[in-house]
């Protein structure tokens, strides 16, 4: 049973598969107060971090529609691209990405490897331009062949997606009611497709808690902007609603 579940019982419906562990909280002392640490990066064994949360409900959705295919997109070394190809194929599906150029790293290099290794289909694209039409073919292309494709935004920030972090918000909320740790005055996490720091302040303010979330840009500012988040928090809410009005 999810934590959204366990506290809008109608929510249990929402579809998603199993990846995720609830993460434990580290505290550093400071000058000046207290620093604590979510460590996401041990939300699952085999590969952390925060698209893993938003994996188990996109996943869950795939498997709902009878998708066989999954179809996303990043930059070469993109973590997102390899987490969607590293659990999309355990759960059977075949995983599609459009790969748009960024500056060579053995990080970057590392990943993409890793990303082939698992069984990424790669389509490669010679500029960021190119990205959405390339999308559009490949997945009219995999229609063709009957391959039901499931597409998952950049950073899997869908409204789906994003359930992820409401999930993390009630579960960090569980843990400030055992008291491992006070409520703290900020959360604070990178903002980049922005559905860790929307997922969040849905999941925060569910339980009733008044932490300010701070997203710090990681991408440009086009992505990564306060009226973007706002957007899909009223998306998030939206959907939540339609299967849970309370």
């Amino acid at each position: 049973m999810t934590l959204l579940g366990s506290r809008f019982p109608r929510l249990s419906m929402l579809p998603h598969v199993p990846l995720v562990r609830a993460t434990p909280v580290e505290r550093h002392a400071l000058d000046e107060g207290e620093l604590w640490v979510k460590r996401d990066d041990l939300v699952a064994e085999r590969y952390g971090g925060n698209k893993t949360r938003k994996l188990e409900w996109l996943l869950g959705d795939a498997r709902a529609r009878d998708a066989r295919a999954l179809l996303t997109a990043g930059a070469w070394g993109s973590h997102h691209v390899l987490a969607t190809t590293r659990y999309g194929t355990a759960w059977g599906f075949d995983v599609h990405a459009v790969l748009a150029p960024q500056r060579r790293t053995p990080h970057v290099d590392e990943n993409l490897r890793a990303g082939l290794g698992l069984g990424l289909h790669a389509h490669p694209v010679t500029s960021g331009p190119r990205v959405l039409p390339e999308l559009v073919r490949v997945q009219a292309a995999l229609r063709a062949r009957g391959l039901r494709p499931y597409r998952i935004p950049f950073g899997g920030s869908s409204p789906v997606g994003a359930l992820g972090y409401v999930e993390a918000g009630l579960e960090l909320a569980q843990q400030i009611q055992a008291r491992e740790l006070d409520e703290p005055d900020a959360v604070v996490v990178a903002l980049g497709s922005g559905g860790t720091v929307a997922g969040l302040s849905v999941g925060l303010a569910a339980a009733g808690l008044t932490t300010k979330v701070v997203g710090v840009r990681v991408t440009p500012r086009a992505v990564a902007n306060a009226a973007r988040v706002r957007r899909l928090i009223a998306k998030i809410i939206a959907h939540l609603r339609r299967t849970e009005p309370a």
